[in-house]
């Protein structure tokens, strides 16, 4: 992720963090801080990379949410 540019800024709206990546469609998250805006992005900047590859080798993505 260190080729993107990131924008990090505060949403009024929801009292918290929007970060995303101006290059890539539908590619943001949200948190309750700066950081955590950024964890988040990571995260799903990774499950964005997981779906193509998924996609291009014409497989299915099964994601598993472990909290």
């Amino acid at each position: 992720m260190n080729d993107y540019h990131v924008n990090i800024f505060f949403c009024a709206e929801d009292g918290g963090y929007v970060a995303d990546i101006p290059d890539l469609i539908a590619c943001s998250a949200y948190g309750q801080t700066p950081a955590e805006a950024l964890e988040q992005l990571q995260i799903a900047h990774a499950l964005r990379v997981c779906a193509f590859l998924a996609s291009y080798r014409g497989a299915s993505l099964k994601v598993e949410v472990v909290s």
